[in-house]
């Protein structure tokens, strides 16, 4: 029962994260914040290395 809830606290921190990362951009395009895409893509690659870390910690 507890690594279930772990899994799934998880998934929401990973879900919450991409919505930040969405919020983050529409700021951007509003404010018009000297960003690259390359940035964008790095910062979603954190993200995604971070998503397996947490995913390994589970297994």
């Amino acid at each position: 029962m507890t690594n279930y809830s772990k899994k799934k606290t998880n998934k929401i921190e990973y879900k919450d994260v991409i919505a930040s990362f969405q919020r983050w951009r529409k700021l951007r395009e509003k404010y018009f914040f000297s960003f690259t895409e390359e940035n964008d893509f790095m910062f979603l690659f954190a993200i995604q290395l971070n998503k397996k870390k947490l995913m390994g910690k589970n297994n």
